[in-house]
């Protein structure tokens, strides 16, 4: 795996942390199946497990470009009483964070940011983030070779650092 000792921890310290409706809720939101898992501590493993490869459910995806038409929509007014499109559909969870690890100031941030949400709305970006949100990290594979693909990431990378 690509991720280091403390980060693995701490993602599983944090859903540890959280009570086991708020895990169930967030596993349902992500579209993760639970129903084998007996105990909060098998909960916890599953919930962290999800949040490191970016496992979520991709109707997320098709709620985000719903949001995001309905605020164009109603964009008459000045741009700056338009509220972020990201902000308008709930996708966090119990302890406040989003798919892929996100925090809602994160998201907030991106969503005023004219390129991200650029990037965000790119048909080829949402295509990585299904797959991802699918397959976790495996979902990389298929854009191994995409130098498009690699841009955009990086450009997502180096806003998220």
């Amino acid at each position: 795996s690509t991720f280091h000792m403390s980060e693995t921890d701490s993602t599983l310290n944090a859903c540890r942390a959280m009570r086991a409706s708020e895990i169930k809720a967030e596993l349902d939101l992500r579209g993760v199946a639970y129903a084998d898992c007996y105990e909060k501590e098998e909960l916890a493993e599953r919930l962290a497990k999800a949040r490191r490869s970016g496992e979520a459910d991709p109707e997320i995806l098709r709620k985000f470009n719903e949001a995001s038409a309905q605020r164009a929509w109603e964009a008459d007014a000045t741009e700056q009483d338009v509220e972020p499109a990201a902000a308008a559909v709930d996708v966090t969870a119990g302890d406040g964070s989003l798919p892929g690890g996100l925090t809602p100031e994160k998201l907030l941030q991106m969503s005023q940011n004219p390129e991200m949400m650029a990037l965000l709305r790119n048909p080829k970006m949402q295509e990585v983030m299904a797959e991802v949100m699918s397959k976790g990290e495996a979902g990389y594979a298929k854009f191994a070779d995409d130098p498009e693909v690699s841009d955009m990431l990086k450009r997502f990378q180096a806003f998220m650092s």
